[in-house]
């Protein structure tokens, strides 16, 4: 009831993701998702060495313990995206995957697909799933695409990731685990490519990456 009575004044309001994009320095990679937000902004934000900021990791408001900051990973759900204003001054937007999902917050699944593409209503780079049609639609001129079904910018073959015509790694270089997990590693060398990241260095984040806990967590071998 509150926000309806916002909306329906003349009262003008922005978010708390609104008034981080308004005051932090630096370049801002933001990330969605139905999955996988977690682990690609989480792997992100260990490729550039600091924190992720938003639905996971520092409060948007936070960001001012982040020091001398040039790279922002953010993780932004759908509804953290729902009532933002700010999202033209995001510098990259990862798009993971959509599925139907969120509909106790959402009223169908056409308001919470628009929701997510508010993310990609900037100029900056777009890095798009090939693999999913909702993400791929949102294409604009400098998308960049990761796939683990067919060739692209970013791709997963015979157990080994590329980028471009360059082999990254073999995938049991990865800590890692599962089909889903290639993707989203795909998703992030990509952004971290685009913001100045060289491929040795992006190898060894790769290979050190420890998954989030309780995420295909290695427990224990019975037997």
């Amino acid at each position: 009831p509150v926000i309806k009575l916002i909306k329906d004044s003349q009262v003008d309001f922005g978010t708390d993701l609104d008034l981080f994009l308004d005051f932090a320095p630096g370049k801002k990679i933001a990330v969605t998702g139905t999955n996988g937000k977690t682990t690609t902004v989480s792997l992100l934000a260990d490729i550039f060495d600091t924190q992720a900021i938003g639905n996971i990791g520092l409060p948007f408001m936070d960001f001012a313990k982040l020091k001398n900051q040039e790279v922002f990973v953010l993780e932004i759900s759908s509804a953290q995206l729902f009532y933002s204003k700010l999202v033209k001054q995001v510098d990259c937007s990862v798009y993971l995957n959509f599925t139907d999902d969120h509909l106790d917050w959402h009223k169908d699944l056409d308001e919470y697909r628009k929701a997510k593409a508010r993310l990609f209503e900037h100029d900056g780079v777009f890095i798009l799933n090939q693999d999913d049609n909702v993400a791929a639609s949102l294409k604009n001129d400098k998308s960049q695409f990761f796939s683990t079904e067919t060739q692209a910018n970013a791709y997963y073959k015979d157990e080994i990731l590329y980028l471009a015509e360059t082999k990254l790694l073999d995938c049991a270089e990865l800590q890692l685990v599962g089909k889903h997990n290639y993707s989203n590693v795909l998703a992030a060398s990509l952004a971290a490519i685009e913001f100045g990241m060289s491929i040795e260095s992006l190898r060894n984040k790769l290979k050190s990456f420890q998954a989030v806990p309780h995420r295909l967590e290695y427990i224990t071998t019975v037997n």
